[in-house]
């Protein structure tokens, strides 16, 4: 499932290439409300623009709110953001929308969109959550959550728990995807990068071998699931006054997240790379500007920056040397704007942390970087991006199995399997005497209810099917 890009490259922090994502009944593509989305590697959650935000006195971007933050026209009309009001399928008692998620031109099945009956819920009562997006927490733009990890964690016993709809568990969207599909719970990805005129690519269940290079390296997940890695070092080239400099020179953890632009590391980090690229360091909105003179330095120069990824695998097990991924100051130079009526400012993406949180390399990284997550085996695999042009043939997708990435202990690491005998066990001593009081109630309740209900939702997406067929032509 290939996701192809908007076309259109947004925010305020930077150019940057994003997807269309629509809310609405499948049968009914004049009530969708449309968005141009980023990609979130750490977050399970779908966002969007609520037009609240832009409708009030104090929205700072006047009527140019709405297109700022990636708020496509609705039916015809200019859009400040999602309108619950509007939508056919939200729910203003759980502030939920279960709309179909439709991508533009995607490829799975010959269909565009994926998705979920209004008012039905599938297999256990999976359903997805819209959030709103943010402005404060730095959320311009809506963006889509591609982590497998629900919000909550949830688990059953056969004979004593039933799993039932819950108010506090909720399937991210690649969950329910591989859930209704035959789709891995994996995907590709990479940010695009404005300055090579290369967009984004999301593909889901798949990756485009096209865009790696040799050199990948696989890595298995931290116990959190979060797409952690110990960076041994960074080493800057070419850069003003020297020709090699040292950045960060010990080994550090840092967290893989495309949800903001920066690159986050503690204040002595940051200094050095003030001092290497003659930064200044703004205190009121914790920005590391360039001035004109050393921005026309930095870009004569083109310097690059080497980050070396340590603790990578090969497929048999053993360990390998560093892997490096290379940015060039392009990544770099990027302008952003921090309120209306103001010039865009020339920064780098760089973020002050507190020494005991986490550094993280954020989506300037992914622009020349190619990442695969691959969940079933508890493992993802970075590469550097490869901007050779694809060609008119497309995209080379290859399915996400085992082979992509050995890190890790695939589909059954031990610790699963010791929590299997665990309850095993505990079923034979302890759960037995529940079964003629639960069970075999259960059984029949299931007969008499979840069974046609099953029926009714399998009828209910042959008539959507039939309604796409009708739309399309098909």
């Amino acid at each position: 499932m290939a996701l192809t890009p908007s076309g259109f490259w947004h925010g305020l922090d930077g150019n940057w290439s994003t997807f269309k994502l629509s809310l609405g009944p499948l049968e009914k593509p004049s009530s969708w409300q449309s968005f141009h989305v980023l990609v979130s590697t750490s977050s399970h959650q779908i966002k969007v623009p609520f037009s609240s935000y832009c409708k009030t006195l104090s929205n700072p971007w006047g009527p140019d709110c709405g297109h700022l933050r990636g708020v496509r026209d609705f039916q015809g009309i200019s859009s400040q953001g999602f309108e619950p009001s509007e939508s056919e399928t939200w729910s203003a008692t759980t502030r939920e929308d279960m709309s179909i998620f439709a991508f533009d031109h995607d490829e799975i099945d010959n269909r565009t969109h994926w998705s979920v009956a209004p008012g039905e819920f599938f297999h256990g009562g999976r359903e997805l959550k819209i959030e709103e997006a943010d402005p404060a927490k730095g959320e311009l733009l809506g963006s889509f959550g591609m982590s497998a990890i629900p919000a909550s964690i949830w688990f059953w016993m056969p004979g004593i728990f039933r799993f039932t709809r819950s108010s506090v568990w909720r399937a991210s969207f690649l969950q329910a995807l591989t859930f209704e599909t035959i789709l891995p719970a994996a995907y590709g990805y990479t940010a695009g990068a404005a300055y090579q005129n290369a967009p984004a690519s999301l593909t889901i269940g798949y990756y485009n071998s096209s865009l790696l290079l040799p050199g990948a390296r696989s890595f298995a997940f931290s116990r959190d699931h979060d797409l952690k890695v110990h960076l041994a070092y960074i080493q800057a080239s070419e850069t003003p006054g020297r020709s090699q400099n040292s950045i960060l020179a010990e080994d550090i953890p840092v967290l893989l997240d495309s949800s903001e632009p920066y690159l986050q590391f503690p204040e002595v980090v940051c200094r050095e790379f003030q001092n290497t690229f003659g930064l200044e360091y703004e205190l009121e909105t914790g920005l590391f500007l360039v001035n004109s003179s050393t921005r026309a330095r930095l870009r004569e120069l083109n310097p690059s920056l080497t980050f070396a990824l340590a603790g990578g695998v090969e497929e048999d097990g053993s360990t390998t040397s560093n892997m490096e991924v290379v940015l060039p100051y392009s990544s770099f130079d990027l302008e952003i704007k921090t309120a209306p009526h103001t010039n865009t400012r020339a920064y780098f993406p760089l973020k002050i942390v507190a020494d005991d949180d986490f550094s993280v390399l954020g989506r300037t990284f992914f622009q020349e970087a190619y990442l695969i997550v691959n969940y079933p085996y508890n493992n993802f695999t970075i590469s550097q991006r490869s901007f050779t042009p694809i060609g008119s043939h497309g995209p080379n997708l290859t399915r996400i199995h085992a082979e992509v990435g050995s890190s890790g202990d695939g589909p059954f690491p031990n610790i699963v399997i010791g929590i299997v005998a665990i309850f095993a066990i505990f079923g034979y001593l302890v759960a037995i005497p529940y079964l003629l009081f639960y069970a075999i109630p259960e059984i029949i309740i299931s007969a008499l209810f979840d069974k046609p209900r099953a029926r009714r939702i399998e009828k209910r997406q042959k008539e959507l099917e039939k309604l796409w067929g009708k739309i399309h032509g098909d």
